[in-house]
Order: C-alpha cells, then sequence, then structure tokens
C-alpha cells in the first residue's frame, strides 16, 4: 500500500509540474507558480527534506497544503 502512495504522489506532482510549465507559456504567472509549488509540495523526497528541516510538520499536513494550492489555481484561474 505504502509504495501505492508512493508512486502516486509521484505521479501527481510530476503531473502538476508539468501543467505549471504549460501555464508559465500560457502566459499566466500566478498559475503557474500555485501549481509549480503545490506539485513540489507533493513529490516524498521534497516532503523528507522539510520533514527533516522541521519534525513538528507531518507528511500529511505537507501534502495538503500542496493539494490546497492546486486547488485554489484550479477554482479560481484555470477555464
Amino acid at each position: 500500500m505504502q509504495k501505492l502512495l508512493l508512486v502516486g504522489a509521484l505521479f501527481f506532482g510530476v503531473t502538476f509540474i508539468f501543467g505549471s510549465l504549460g501555464a508559465f507559456l500560457e502566459g499566466s504567472l500566478i498559475a503557474g507558480l500555485l501549481m509549480l509549488i503545490g506539485g513540489i509540495l507533493l513529490l516524498p523526497p521534497v516532503k523528507r527534506l522539510i520533514i527533516d528541516k522541521n519534525p513538528s510538520l507531518s507528511r500529511g499536513k505537507i501534502t495538503a497544503v500542496g493539494s490546497i494550492l492546486i486547488f485554489i489555481n484550479v477554482l479560481c484561474f484555470i477555464r
């Protein structure tokens, strides 16, 4: 189960990072930036680095922040 979650997090993280590149190319700086930050926060190695720097955070909180950024982006900027 843990491997499946890892693969899912990598897939969605990379997908949203590539989506942010598309938003940047389209000329939407804010949408691209929100999606880029959200996609980066979904990547497991980035989560590990953040937890190493600040142990009071959990993987769930980091995933929630990344998901909320992407959700806000979809609601506000994607037409």
